[in-house]
Order: structure tokens, then sequence, then C-alpha cells
């Protein structure tokens, strides 16, 4: 009660509905409409102070006594807090309409092309070429959308964390550079690894490792002009472990440090530039360091490049923390 109602101070017992909540005159009304119909209720009221906001659902019922004649003794009230219920509720509505808004223009590009393809005959080699090329990349950056869905249902799902191992995190980050390295050789930047050894030993889903480390480094890459250089380190700190990924790319305004790890959110957009990104990929980073217990930070400035940090706990103190 005392969480809910942080204003009721001391024992509430022999004083007015009306006096207890006097900051929430809700309650009161709630207490007067159930007596005047005699019936059960249901509400759902916000109360709290600007900063701390709660949603509550209030059911109401009369309390009888069990004489010879029923005889109404009061109201009994069943206080829920549903803030979280409701947050969590907007942010599905608000997801859902994201999806549906990103699946949107790239299916309304491949259908208008398609359309234009059907009078093939008169078209030009110039202008088949071009609506081939359209559909095709809006193709792949469907296919790119709804595989980054997947891989955030996946982490979501609790069921996957009996696919958990112990992972030699220098090894899992080898494999990731052995895919990445063509991206980086086609803008001549080079890839620097600085391993810290076999100490470092996590304890999780390698598939969710290996993609973290993919996101880094292609967004490394990708905003990281020709001739630059990626600087992957992983070092144990303590009960700790620690991968940094350094580039010497754009960099990102302090304004928008926070921002990019919202879903659908795109650096690209707020520059003016076109995007291959789906907007989820640090997204799904996020939700990977968050489901192994660890803690992402970032540095940066706009035209003095970038490092994203990740730290771990180690595999035994990590498997205490599960």
């Amino acid at each position: 009660l005392q969480r809910l109602f942080p204003e009721i101070d001391g024992n509430a017992a022999g004083r007015l509905v009306s006096q207890v909540f006097a900051e929430q005159p809700q309650i009161s009304d709630i207490v007067r409409e159930t007596m005047r119909r005699g019936l059960a209720t249901e509400h759902e009221i916000e109360v709290g102070r600007p900063n701390r906001r709660l949603m509550l659902r209030v059911k109401s019922s009369l309390m009888k006594a069990l004489d010879p004649e029923p005889r109404v003794m009061g109201v009994f009230l069943l206080v829920q807090d549903i803030t979280q219920i409701r947050k969590l509720e907007n942010m599905r509505s608000e997801f859902v309409a994201n999806v549906t808004h990103e699946l949107r223009t790239p299916l309304t590009l491949i259908a208008g092309f398609v359309e234009t393809l059907q009078s093939w005959e008169r078209l030009s080699n110039k202008d088949r070429g071009t609506a081939l090329q359209v559909i095709e990349l809006e193709t792949e950056r469907l296919k790119r959308l709804i595989n980054d869905l997947l891989t955030l249902s996946e982490i979501e799902n609790i069921e996957t964390r009996t696919q958990w191992r112990r992972l030699a995190v220098d090894q899992e980050i080898r494999q990731v550079l052995a895919l990445t390295r063509p991206l980086a050789e086609e803008k001549n930047i080079s890839l620097n690894f600085h391993p810290a050894g076999e100490e470092a030993v996590l304890h999780g889903n390698p598939d969710w490792l290996r993609q973290m480390m993919i996101n880094l480094l292609e967004n490394a890459i990708k905003y990281t002009p020709a001739d630059g250089t990626v600087e992957i380190v992983t070092e144990r700190r303590g009960q700790s472990i620690c991968i940094s990924v350094r580039d010497t790319g754009i960099g990102i305004a302090e304004e928008e440090h926070q921002l990019i790890f919202q879903r659908f959110y795109r650096v690209d957009k707020v520059r003016g530039r076109e995007s291959a990104g789906t907007g989820l990929g640090l997204t799904i980073v996020q939700d990977i360091v968050s489901e192994l217990g660890g803690k992402i930070e970032l540095e940066s400035r706009p035209d003095a490049g970038s490092c994203f940090r990740v730290t771990f706990p180690v595999a035994e103190q990590q498997q205490l923390a599960l």
C-alpha cells in the first residue's frame, strides 16, 4: 500500500476514505459508486506524481455480514499495479506499427516495379534493368528485416537458454572476422584484433555472440571511410570480460547515443543518407548483451570515430547470476 500510495502516512484505520486518499479522489469515487449501486465495479486509474506515474486496476465489491439479515459492512478494494503490463502493451503496439511501416515501403516499391515490368516489350533495356535492380534490392531488404525480426524473437525465447555452453570468446571472434574481412577489404579498411587469451570464457549461446559481433563489426565497417581502421580488443578485467570495437569512422552525436539502440532507428535517416540497414542491428546487440547478463557502453563524437564496449561476467560468475 505504501508503495502504491506513498502519501498515506501511518495507520489509516478509523479514518474516512476521503481523508486517507485525499490526493487520489478517484478511490473515494469508486467506493461511493459501489455503495450506491450495490454492485462490483472495475476501473483503471492513474496515480502518483508527474515523475512517477502508476497505472492501477481497482476492483471493488460490497462486504456483507453473514447475519440472518444481510447488511453491508463496507467496501472491499483489490488494487493491482498494471503499469508494466500497459507499458509492454504500448511497446507491442508501437513495434507492430513500426514493422508494418518498414514492410510497407519495400512491398510498395516491388509491387510498383512489377506492374511496370508488365509492359516489358515497351520498355527500354535501361528501364528494364532499373526495375529489376530495384526489385532485387528491396527483396534483399525484406529478407534482412525478416531475419532480424526472427533473431529478436529467438533472443526473447527463454527456451533458447538450453543451447548455452562455455564459449571461448577469442575463438568465436576469429570466426566472425573471417566472415566480415571481405567487407573491410572492399573499402581497404584494416581489421586489427587484440585477443585476451584463454581466460576470456563466457557462458551463453554461440550464435548470439557471433551475431552480436557481426552487427558491431558491420556497423563499424559501414560507417568508416575507406582506408580507415577497425580494432577489436578483448580483455579480462577481474571477474569480467570486456570486448571493445573501435573504429575511425564518422562518429555519432551525443544526443543520438541512446536513440541508436531503439528499434528501427537509423543514424542515416538523420543525416539524410540512404541506408541499407533495417534499424534493428543495435537493438539485437543490446538484447543479446542484456540476455547474457552484460552491459554495453558507447564512446563517440562526430568525425572522431566510435567505440562500443561490451562487458560480461566471466562464465562462472555469469552462471551464478542467471
